[in-house]
């Protein structure tokens, strides 16, 4: 997720890991992503990248490539419509 360190991204990311969940997050702010990996911590992952720079962005995804895994919302709520 981008622009975990403040706003929306960083409120998300924090409910996301009350819920249990593990969140892989960047943002600019070198002091606010060391922030986040000292108040998170494994396994969770936030980088320092600046998303409009196109190769900080291919790194990355390169770097976290086998950590993302994304759940299928019908696996999750079998009551959905098909």
């Amino acid at each position: 997720m981008t622009g975990v360190s403040k706003g929306l991204g960083y409120a998300m990311s924090e409910g996301f890991i009350a819920q249990g969940h593990t969140v892989i997050g960047c943002a600019r702010s070198v002091a606010a992503i060391a922030e986040m990996k000292n108040s998170f911590g494994a396994p969770n992952d936030f980088t320092n990248i600046d998303v409009a720079d196109e190769q900080q962005v291919k790194n990355w995804a390169t770097e976290i490539h086998g950590s993302i895994k994304i759940k299928n919302i019908r696996n999750i709520n079998k009551d959905l419509p098909k």
